[in-house]
């Protein structure tokens, strides 16, 4: 009788460890996908051998995660148009940061420099064409 309670009681045992690990994977997914979305940038990205990351890199991968991050929470209508847009808004947004990063650089090319600044008032400009055609047509 003594086994008989001992092995309920260590079954008991193992469906309460069973049932609070699988309650904090629940509570715990939302924030474990968004550590991989985060990561999976990072994970993409190689550098030449002996190469480090520099200040300027970081800044880009960071750009590239908070777009990745934005698209994965954006919720698709099956609008082929005002889905395109809501995805490109994020796109543009990321390549203003971007060339935000590059511009705080000292030692960038004045051909790259100049094309990144134009690069950021078009993008400004084509988001702010973007938001206008989704108040008008978004469904």
């Amino acid at each position: 009788m003594n086994r008989m309670m001992a092995a309920a009681t260590a079954l008991g045992v193992v469906s309460l460890s069973l049932n609070s690990i699988a309650s904090a994977q629940d509570q715990g997914t939302a924030a474990a996908q968004e550590a991989a979305a985060q990561d999976s940038m990072l994970g993409m990205m190689t550098m030449t051998p002996g190469k480090e990351m520099s200040e300027a890199d970081r800044g880009y991968v960071k750009a590239m995660q908070t777009m990745q991050q934005t698209l994965m929470k954006s919720e698709m209508s099956g609008d082929p148009s005002g889905d395109f847009v809501r995805m490109m808004i994020p796109h543009h947004q990321s390549a203003i940061a971007m060339v935000d990063v590059l511009l705080q650089q000292k030692d960038v090319e004045p051909a790259i420099r100049s094309m990144a600044e134009k690069m950021k008032k078009d993008q400004q400009q084509e988001i702010a064409e973007m938001q206008a055609w989704l108040e008008t047509h978004a469904r």
